[in-house]
C-alpha cells in the first residue's frame, strides 16, 4: 500500500571541519546516490567492470550482510554499534545517518578512493562542499511517485531481507530522497532505472566525459610551485 510510505524525518550527520577538509583533498571524483532497492549495487559492478583503475570508497554499517551485498566488490564494512559509534567519535565518517535502526557512514579512511555510493542527502552536502565532483542520481521508472514507489516496494520485497515494517521506512525515505534527487541534481546527471544495462551504460558515459573534464582542467590548470594547498 503505498498510502503508507508516508513523509519520515532523516537526519544526516556531516562533519564539517577536519573531516571536510580532508574530503577536499581525497581523489573522489564520482558520487552514485539513490534510494535503497534502485539498483545502484549492480550498476556500480557494471561500472568497475570498464574502469578497472576507480576505487570505491567503503562504507561501514551496524547491519547484517545480506546477499547481493558486494557482487564481486567490496563496498562495506560490518562492525557493532559500538564499533560505529566510536569511530563517529574519532571523526572517521565523511557523513553518516541511520535507517531503520542501522548505522551506515562513509570512511574517511579510503583517501584513494574515487568512486563512492553516498546516501541522497549526504551527497548533496559533499558535492556543495566539492562541485567539481560529479554527482549521479539513480531513480526507479515509473509516471508517478506512487508508481515509482510500488517499483521500490516490489524491489525490496523480492530481496527478502527486511520485514514489512523497514520496506515501509524506506519508502517513506524513498519519498524525500527521489524529491531531493528530482530537485537538486543536474538534469543530465538523473538516471531512470528502467533497465540495469541501459542504465549502466549512461552511468559509464557520464564517468567517461567527467574524467575527460577533468584531465583537460588539470592540462590548463597545472599546480603553481608555491601554490598553498589543505
Amino acid at each position: 500500500d503505498v498510502g503508507r510510505c508516508l513523509r519520515s524525518t532523516f537526519t544526516v550527520h556531516i562533519h564539517s571541519n577536519q573531516t571536510k577538509v580532508r574530503y577536499l583533498r581525497m581523489g573522489a571524483s564520482v558520487i552514485v546516490s539513490g534510494p535503497s532497492g534502485v539498483g545502484k549495487g549492480t550498476i556500480i559492478a557494471r561500472i568497475l567492470d570498464h574502469f578497472p583503475d576507480l576505487h570505491v570508497g567503503l562504507s561501514w554499517t551496524t547491519r547484517g550482510w545480506r546477499p547481493g551485498d558486494d557482487e564481486g566488490i567490496k563496498r562495506y564494512k560490518y562492525v557493532s554499534r559500538h564499533e560505529f559509534l566510536a569511530a563517529v567519535s574519532r571523526g572517521e565518517f565523511l557523513e553518516w545517518n541511520e535507517h531503520n535502526g542501522n548505522l551506515y557512514g562513509s570512511w574517511v579512511g579510503d583517501d584513494e578512493s574515487s568512486l563512492r555510493e553516498i546516501d541522497v542527502q549526504g551527497a548533496l552536502e559533499l558535492h556543495m562542499a566539492r562541485p567539481e565532483t560529479l554527482l549521479i542520481g539513480i531513480v526507479p521508472p515509473g509516471r508517478t511517485t506512487d508508481e515509482q514507489l510500488e517499483t521500490l516496494r516490489a524491489r525490496l520485497s523480492k530481496r527478502d531481507s527486511e520485514t514489512a515494517e523497514e520496506i515501509d521506512t524506506r519508502c517513506s525515505d524513498a519519498l524525500r530522497e527521489i524529491s531531493t534527487i528530482m530537485d537538486w541534481w543536474p538534469e543530465d546527471n538523473i538516471i531512470v532505472n528502467h533497465r540495469v544495462d541501459v542504465s549502466s551504460s549512461a552511468a559509464i558515459q557520464m564517468i567517461q566525459a567527467h574524467l575527460a573534464n577533468s584531465k583537460l582542467q588539470k592540462s590548463s590548470h597545472p599546480p603553481q610551485p608555491n601554490e598553498e594547498t589543505l
